[in-house]
């Protein structure tokens, strides 16, 4: 039996869902005694609720607690599959936290986190993705959801395996790692097979292979098999068919041919751009034609360098670290083959693009075929990307590439640019920062490339549904006091549900021009636009807004106006005042005391540790430790004058078999130990200096710092992080400002303005990281809330949507689900809206689902929390062939008295191709084969049509074969 229940995000592709991305999703797959978990997607458009179950009626819910299960698998590294694994199963989730403060009862956490799986480039690539999304909403004073310190944890074993060492060497401390610190996701790689034990047997039940997927790097889809009898099921939720510059095409045709069920989807975009792709009526063409990967990448090309012709600048809103690098590598190779490097800036912002184009030159495996070719035939890497320039903030890219007439800077004139930059809500981040400069100019241009980010603002979403509930109306006309304690797209919207993404300062009153609230610093809120009331604020993200302008024009087949209204984020500073100011100092005389407690407890530890090392103190026991003394005072009083060894073994044993410690070579000032700076190196490796110029020693001699070698699997120097510590997350607070691991920000800082970003910019970085929105008061000054402020822009700008998000359109999901011929289907995100729906109306409205499956049985569309059972199996059973015939009791007697022979049954095969065709006419005796279980089948004794047992073609008698 086969269970399939979505846990949310069932109803993305609903044509009536006014969502136009595919949401977040996870899916719950119950197959062989064994519970799976595929995808645990979180991003603004969903809110987690205190509740376990998902409300469909308004913003998508995710429960607070998923259910236990015995694996998680992620498909890819996108938010929407992988951004709720640091929340969810993260023990310093800042939304979990709020949830617990809420409750009444004080439970403690029992959250079990079941073994992650997921490709190495999935791992790394959706850690740099949520780095990305931590800095963006963290700069705009707003509460990501999770912590830094546990997606280090879950996605680098490196830092899980630190956090257990440091436990180890702190043992009775507060920082002793406990049971419940986060495991790190196991990585494997395409078509190694994972087996699955069933909780109550432990034994072997299904078999999990990761298959190519094709859209993102790591993408995969994955095939289960039931060991008992081989059946399949393949969960495909994602996938591309087309091969593209950097990645090959998905292996689905290869290896789901023999599926029994196949899990999937519809296929592209949904709601209004989704229905573009459809025949409004059979025999029709569509208004826009199916996506093509070479038509659209020279369509893309085409608006780029038409826009930059006319003297315009061209923003490309993406992610952090996905299909952006399909963009870099074909625009890279455009710009070197024509050559426009000196003619027209190509420019990658973001605040984690250095580190993220770090691992994926190390994960050619993982792309195109052509790409390993042509670097192992040494004509360079194909991720050299010598004509793109990065930047990690839109500051350091204005100080190199773009410059004004009155800026001093001579006769320099700044060439037309096209950016792709992080941020693809355009709600946050850099691409946020440059569409606020440039969307009031007619001569630039935005593209969209990729329609699942333009996602809904879940807590707006979910108080607009909560004051449609209580007016009874369905539009929401007039504002309320209600939805002005709304912390828009970020905060809480009701008691039990919190959204991520940054707060917003409420203004009260109707919309007016230009005003500019300037706090006591002068000069911290962007003058753009029109201010307006919250209550009037859109459900969808800035980038949303524009494309659902685009698909209307679509939709009447006409151009799009000159001027295009939206409403945007724009991050707004004032001083901190009032009870949030009180609050805020209360909190920060806690943690003060509490930093003070631990600070003393630590130096009481080292002024222990250095007493041991003066005195030669052993930790071992004390019968242990005069055994060791009697045997070592035998030795020579010029040998027993050196350190002690700190031992957790026999020191008996370590005694006899141990050599002179003494050096048998000249120590040089200047040698240098393996591993460490010259500085550490003078008295031999990583060693411990106690007073007087003693070495302390463990029980191994010398220790090394493995944290100093470079990580063989990826290749990346784990020192060149937070000064060794090899923690990448510590360098993100600073990395969100543009400031590198060695505190430098931009590349035109020198002198004493290095010294002001470390002062100024790093603290602020680490402040806002905490998600609080607050910036601490330093050098005097008071304490600063960061908040956002909605205001109106008029979009002059051309806008343009080109479909590179590499995923199955609806045309090739039909194509695939024909080719495949699964016995029984199952589509994800096309469920019911809500429980008022009845199914008749919901087939009959959606179109999608009807187009992609046909006439087709045996396809269910369930919602969320609902399952569908289905019977998956082929009726096999292990046997054992005997070839002595089976006769009763009364048959056998009547042949014994008859004096006749019984005969042993003569066994005869024939070919058919390659396949041994054997027809049998055996019965079952009723008895089992005692090692495996086996049934046993026997001939028939006396055969009615008086044929033989088995049937051989090559032999005459066939032709009397009746079946």
């Amino acid at each position: 039996m086969l269970r399939v229940t979505p846990v949310y995000g069932s109803t993305g592709q609903n044509p009536d869902s006014n969502c136009i991305s595919t949401p977040p999703s996870s899916t719950l797959i119950e197959y062989g005694g064994v519970k799976i978990l595929v995808n645990v997607g979180f991003d603004e458009s969903t809110l987690l609720r205190s509740s376990n179950t998902s409300d469909t009626t308004g913003a998508e819910g995710v429960p607070s607690k998923l259910p236990e299960v015995d694996a998680v698998l992620l498909t890819d590294s996108s938010l929407g599959a992988l951004g709720g694994i640091p929340i969810l199963y993260g023990k310093n989730s800042s939304l979990q936290k709020k949830l617990k403060q809420k409750s009444d009862k004080d439970e403690t956490d029992t959250t079990f986190q079941p073994p992650i799986y997921a490709t190495f480039p999935t791992v790394k690539m959706g850690q740099m993705n949520l780095y990305d999304q931590h800095a963006n909403i963290c700069l705009d004073g707003g509460d990501p959801g999770y912590s830094l310190s546990d997606v280090d944890s879950l996605f680098c074993p490196f830092v899980y395996q630190q956090h257990i060492d440091d436990g180890d060497n702190n043992q009775g401390t507060e920082n002793k790692l406990d049971s419940s610190q986060p495991k790190p996701i196991q990585t494997i790689k395409y078509a190694q097979t994972i087996v699955i034990n069933d909780p109550v047997t432990n034994k072997p039940a299904i078999a999990v292979t990761p298959q190519r997927a094709g859209h993102l790097i790591g993408a995969s889809y994955f095939t289960l098999k039931r060991l008992t009898d081989e059946t399949e099921v393949v969960v495909a939720p994602i996938y591309h068919h087309a091969k593209e510059k950097h990645l090959d095409n998905s292996t689905l045709y290869e290896y789901a041919t023999a599926c029994d069920v196949l899990v999937t989807t519809c296929g592209g975009p949904s709601a209004k751009l989704g229905s573009l792709y459809i025949p409004p009526k059979p025999n029709m063409k569509p208004i826009l034609n199916p996506p093509s990967v070479t038509r659209d990448e020279s369509e893309l090309i085409e608006s780029i360098l038409s826009t930059l012709r006319r003297g315009g600048n061209v923003l490309l809103p993406t992610d952090a670290s996905g299909r952006v690098f399909e963009l870099l590598y074909l625009l890279n190779n455009h710009w070197e083959r024509q050559r426009l490097g000196s003619a027209y800036n190509l420019c990658w912002v973001g605040s984690m693009v250095h580190n993220t184009l770090e691992f994926a030159r190390s994960q050619l495996e993982w792309m195109n075929s052509q790409l390993g070719a042509q670097f192992d035939s040494g004509r360079g890497h194909p991720f050299a990307l010598k004509s793109v320039q990065m930047f990690s903030t839109v500051a350091e890219l204005e100080a190199n590439c773009l410059f004004d007439d009155d800026d001093g800077v001579g006769d320099r004139v700044s060439n037309p640019t096209c950016v792709l930059a992080s941020g693809a809500t355009l709600d946050n981040g850099p691409a946020r920062d440059l569409f606020l400069k440039w969307s009031e100019n007619a001569d630039n241009a935005i593209i969209i490339t990729d329609s699942r980010r333009c996602v809904q603002r879940g807590v707006v979403v979910e108080q607009r549904t909560k004051q449609r509930e209580i007016s009874g109306q369905k539009s929401l006309e007039t504002g309320s006091s209600d939805l002005r304690k709304v912390n828009v797209v970020g905060g809480t919207s009701s008691e039990d549900v919190y959204g991520i993404g940054v707060q917003v300062g409420v203004s009260s009153g109707e919309e007016t021009p230009n005003i500019v609230q300037e706090d006591e610093e002068g000069s911290n809120t962007i003058n753009i636009g029109t201010t307006m009331s919250t209550n009037r604020i859109s459900e969808y993200s800035t980038s949303a807004q524009l494309l659902l302008k685009w698909c209307e024009a679509k939709a009447a087949k006409e151009e799009m106006a000159d001027v295009v209204e939206c409403d945007v984020m724009v991050p707004k500073r004032s001083p901190l005042a009032g009870s949030e100011l009180k609050l805020f100092l209360k909190e920060e005389e806690k943690k003060r005391l509490k930093e003070k407690a631990a600070e003393e407890r630590r130096a009481m530890l080292r002024e222990v540790e250095l007493a041991k090392g003066r005195l030669r103190l052993s930790e071992e026991d004390p019968s242990t430790t005069t055994k060791a003394t009697s045997k070592s005072s035998k030795m020579s009083s010029e040998e027993s004058s050196r350190p002690k060894k700190k031992g957790r073994f026999d020191a008996d044993l370590f005694l006899k078999f141990s050599k002179p410690c003494h050096m048998t070579f000249e120590v040089r000032e200047e040698a240098v130990g393996i591993g460490q700076p010259d500085s550490v190196a003078k008295y031999g490796i990583e060693e411990s200096i106690g007073r007087a110029g003693e070495v302390l020693e463990d029980d191994y001699g010398i220790a090394v710092k493995a944290d100093r070698f470079v990580d063989i699997v990826t290749g990346v120097d784990t020192s060149k992080f937070s000064k060794g510590t090899g923690r990448i997350g510590e360098d993100v607070r600073r990395l969100g400002f543009g400031v590198d691991s060695t505190g430098k920000a931009g590349n035109e800082m020198e002198g004493d303005e290095i010294d002001i970003v470390d002062s100024e910019l790093v603290l602020e970085a680490q402040d806002l990281s905490e998600g609080t929105g607050i910036i601490r008061g330093h050098k005097g000054r008071p304490p600063v809330k960061v908040t956002t402020e909605p205001r109106r822009l008029e979009v002059l700008a051309e806008i343009a949507y080109v479909p590179l998000e590499a995923r199955v359109d609806t045309r090739n999901a039909r194509q695939a689900i024909r080719a495949l011929q699964p016995r029984q289907v199952v589509i994800l995100g096309s469920g019911k809206l809500s429980q008022k729906q009845d199914e008749s109306s919901v087939v009959d409205s959606q179109n999608i689902l009807k187009y992609v499956v046909g006439s087709r049985g045996s396809v269910f569309a369930p919602s969320n929390n609902q399952s569908v059972e289905l019977s998956v199996g082929h009726a096999a059973y292990a046997v054992r062939l005997v070839d002595q015939p089976f006769f009763t009791r009364e048959e056998r007697e009547k042949i014994i008295a008859s004096g006749e022979e019984i005969r042993n049954a003569e066994l005869f095969e024939s070919k058919v191709g390659g396949c041994t065709v054997s027809l049998l006419d055996y019965v079952a005796t009723g008895q089992k084969v005692a090692v495996d279980g086996s049934i046993v089948l026997a001939p028939k004794g006396i055969s009615k049509g008086k044929r033989p047992n088995v049937m051989n073609r090559d032999q005459e008698r066939s032709r009397n074969w009746k079946n």
